[in-house]
Formats: C-alpha cells, structure tokens, sequence
C-alpha cells in the first residue's frame, strides 16, 4: 500500500466518524428527558397502557402490506392477510415490545424516515381506544430508531430492539401448531399408508379399531397417537404457489392422517365377542387417498424437502402447505396391529376344567446332540367329591338295639386318627393319584387372566421356530356350556417367543415358555 492510499484512506474514515458523532449527537442532545422523566434510569415510556387491555394490532408496512391480530380470548389469531391462529406467546412478545417503548430524548421528525413511515402500529384496546404510532428509521449506529405518537410534532429516540419485530411475516406469526384440536376433542382418526388403511374411533373415553376389522384399541397406543398428532407443528409454512411444491410428493404421498372432532355415527349392534377374537393380521392394500370423515382435517405427507431429508413437505387439506420435520412422522405411521388392544384372551382360572400341553422337541446337534421327540401332559381339575369324599346320605338306617355286652373298643383304646395331607386341585388325567404342584399350573393359568402380547405380528412374517408347544385349555362356565383355547407358542434362537391364539398371532414375554415347561416336571 502506498503513501497515497494511506491519507485516502485515513480522510474517510474521519469523514465517517464526524458522520456518526453528528448522527449520535443530534439524536441524544436535541431534547434529552429530564430527572423527572426518567424511571429506573430508563427514560419516560411513551405509553401507560396494560398489555392485557389490548384487543387489536395493526402493522402497515411501507410496501403497503397489513399485518392485524386480534384477541381470540387467552389467544390470539391473525386476521389480515389471512384468517388462521396465531402463537400467542409472539403476539404478546410484540405487544409488550410496542407498550414498554422508553424514549432516550425527542429531535426533529424531519428526515428521520416518518414521511412517509416505514411502519404504521395501530393498537384497539378493550376500551375502545386507538393508540397510533409511526416507526422512521434507525439510526446508522443501529441500535435506535426514530417513532412518533400521534399528535406529537417530534419523534423521540427509543431502543431499535423492536425494529426486526415489526418486520416479521404472517407465517412467521402463525400458530406452528399443525392440529389445533386437543387430544380429548379428537374422535376418529383414519391412517393410510401405501399397504394398509386404519381407522379408529373413540365413544366415551374408549378407542376401537373399526377397519380393516373392529377390534378393540390399545388405549396408550391411542392416546399416544392423538398426542402425536396434538405435538405436530410446522418448520415452516409454505406459499401455494412456491415453485418447490411442484416435487412435493403429494400425487404418491407417504402417508395420510385424516382426522375429526366429531362423534362417530352409532354402528349396528354386534355379537360381545366379535371385537375382542377378530384376527387383524392380515394385511388389506388399500391406495394411500385420504377417507372422508364429517368435519374432518386430512394431512397428506409427501417426500423430502433436500437432500438432508430432515423435513418433509404436508398439505393439509387442500390450500395450506408447510415443511414439518421428518421424524415428527414416526409415531403417525402406526398399523392396525400396533394399535391393537395387547389383551389377546382372558381366561378365568377358577372356570378352567382341564390343561392339554404337547412338546414337540426339534433335533439338535449344538449345543449337546438330541434327538427329536415329543410328550404330552394332559391335567385336570379333581372333581369337588374327590376332594371331599363322597357326601353323607341325607337319612341313616336306624340301628337295632342290642343288649349283647358291647365288645367294641371304647373311644379311650381307638387309634389316633393320622391326619392325612390335603389333596392337590390338580391331577394327571386318568391317575387321580399323581398329583401336580398346584403353584405351577396356577402360574401358567395367572399368565392367561388376562394373556397380553408385546406385540403383535403380522400374518405373513418370517419366523425362524424351533420347539413347539400345543396348549389347549378346556373351560365351563356357569350352567355347564364349555369353551376351549388353543395356545400355540414357539421358541426361537434369540428367545423370542411367537404364539397364536384365537386368530392372531404376536410375541410373548420370554419367561412365559418356563411356565409351561414346569408341567412336565415330576409331580
């Protein structure tokens, strides 16, 4: 750099800093506050108004847009350039911004950028008052701006904190929240996805599963799934006509939740148990086309907005678009089988009559050589008369008086009677002698009251099964009529234990198997 280049650059920037110590000084000397104006040191505040009071705002920016929200009770909603709620707490944030307003001195309004402004804040408050104000420039140093009130000839100097405030759009103001109902008012929920369509109703406080067949709802899985719908929000909301949504998606979307606050139409009665012994395994292919629901809002949810795959794009309904984020989906994309009531049966122990089991053993060479084999244990309940010995006769015979001298023993000479231990509820078939632990077979039959699935498994999901066990139980219920359960339950590898029952097939607890090997030791 030469010398020349040196005093340029030297001149301009004394001309810039005379510019910005005229700037400061006309702005903090022109009519500073007084002792008396100033509160805590930091200046008169231009407005002695609650922020509770305030019913209406209204932002006019200079390129003639009008931003105007209006008090919806504890709420707030947008009401120009769109109708639409908006986040409560950014409307109060701007409010309290516009009212807490604190001038550092006043100076000539000229050339400050009040004429024209580059906004205009109106503010209705609940009495029917109008507060106007004009927002100019901020200064170079950017950390003022200029404002004046109606009817004031100058403009006072006030922190630029609220200038970027003023500046924000509608979509930046708006309620992120995706659905606005809370998750009590929710009453139908329909999810499709590109191989099965659910739909679930809720009457009262329980949820059924009505399609692809009714069964009745697990009621955390569905109240977490209106909980996820409840949390869903908006990166950002997206313009109708922004080029991006050409490859949004939504002619093949990836999923689509439709969702309604009204109740559900009354159905035609059914039989008690055709909610609870429907199969819901298999899989019905249905196209991914949003159900209609009275009074319903569908979410239609279609590819990633980059390469990130961070967000996806959704339309919900068919006239408002936005980005949410792609993980935000995960708990929607729930199959009839993940929402499915765990409770598979419910069998009361003191109605069960008799327990069938049948091993069958695969052959194994690791980790010890076995041959393949298999045995059945078949137990029953003892009758009530084997328990208790047969009943007295209701009239006795009348014994014939003898004079003879009595050549019984007396009571004094009669052995000690031996008490004799009492007799098991349980009993090998056939043999009521053999008796079974009554703590084992009452596990396994604790385990069925009710028999609870961690999961449940689709019809046509690979398994790899190794031993099997066949558990039939025999029932009677009151007035004789009988029922019977058949329990399937297979072993695998990693432990996991795949059964089926009544139709359906799902995952059991590991420790489940052990109850039923139990039945094969020793009595």
């Amino acid at each position: 750099m030469n010398f020349k280049t040196t005093i340029i650059l030297i001149l301009l920037l004394g001309i810039a800093g005379v510019y910005l110590a005229w700037d400061r000084f006309s702005t903090t000397t022109s009519k500073p506050n007084t002792d008396s104006e100033l509160v805590d040191g930091k200046g008169r505040k231009l407005f002695d108004v609650d922020s509770s009071a305030v019913a209406r705002v209204s932002i006019k920016s200079a390129d003639g847009s009008t931003l105007t929200v209006a008090r919806a009770g504890e709420n707030w909603e947008i009401v120009e350039p769109l109708r639409t709620s908006a986040e409560t707490w950014a409307v109060d944030g701007l409010v309290r911004g516009i009212l807490d307003l604190r001038s550092r001195g006043s100076v000539d309004a000229s050339a400050r950028g009040l004429t024209p402004a580059r906004y205009v804040v109106e503010m209705l408050t609940s009495d029917n008052r109008t507060i106007r104000l004009q927002i100019g420039n901020k200064s170079s140093l950017g950390d003022v701006m200029y404002v004046q009130r109606d009817g004031q000839a100058q403009a006072d100097v006030v922190p630029a904190d609220l200038y970027a405030q003023l500046g924000k759009s509608p979509d930046e103001l708006r309620n992120k929240q995706i659905v606005q109902s809370v998750d009590a008012e929710i009453r139908q929920v329909t999810i499709t996805q590109k191989d099965e369509e659910v739909s679930l109703e809720k009457t009262g406080d329980a949820w059924t599963i009505v399609a692809p067949t009714p069964a009745p709802a697990d009621a955390a899985a569905a109240a977490s799934l209106a909980g996820a719908l409840r949390s869903l929000r908006a990166v950002e909301f997206v313009s109708a006509d922004d080029p991006s949504l050409r490859f949004a998606g939504f002619d093949d979307p990836t999923l689509v939740v439709t969702y309604s606050t009204a109740l559900p139409a009354t159905r035609p009665a059914t039989s008690p148990t055709a909610a609870t012994s429907a199969p819901v395994n298999a899989i019905t292919s249905t196209p991914a086309t949003a159900p209609s629901l009275p009074g319903s809002t569908t979410l239609t949810f279609g590819g990633f907005d980059d390469l990130r795959k961070q967000n996806v794009f959704v339309r919900i309904n068919a006239d408002t678009f936005a980005k949410v984020s792609a993980a935000s989906l995960e708990p929607l994309k729930k199959s009839a089988l993940d929402l499915r009531d765990k409770k598979v049966v419910d069998i009361d122990p003191e109605s069960v009559a008799g327990v069938s089991v049948v091993e069958h053993l695969q052959a194994t060479t690791q980790p010890t050589t076995r041959s393949a084999s298999s045995q059945t244990r078949e137990i029953t309940r003892r009758a009530l008369e084997a328990t208790l010995g047969p009943a007295t006769p209701a009239t006795q015979p009348t014994a014939a008086v003898s004079t003879a001298p009595s050549t019984l023993p007396t009571p004094s000479t009669l052995p000690a009677a031996v008490a004799s231990p009492p007799a098991s509820k349980w009993q090998v078939a056939g043999d009521a002698s053999l008796a079974v632990d009554d703590v084992k077979i009452d596990a396994l039959l604790s385990s069925l009251h009710p028999l609870t699935a961690t999961r449940f498994v689709k019809a046509d999901e690979a398994s790899v099964g190794m031993d099997t066990y066949v558990v039939t139980i025999s029932t009677i219920q009151r007035g004789g009529a009988g029922t019977t359960h058949v329990l399937q339950v297979t072993g695998s590898p990693d432990n996991t234990l795949t059964a089926t029952c009544d139709g359906l097939r799902f995952e059991l607890p590991a420790d489940f198997l052990a109850k039923i090997k139990a039945l094969f030791d020793n009595p």
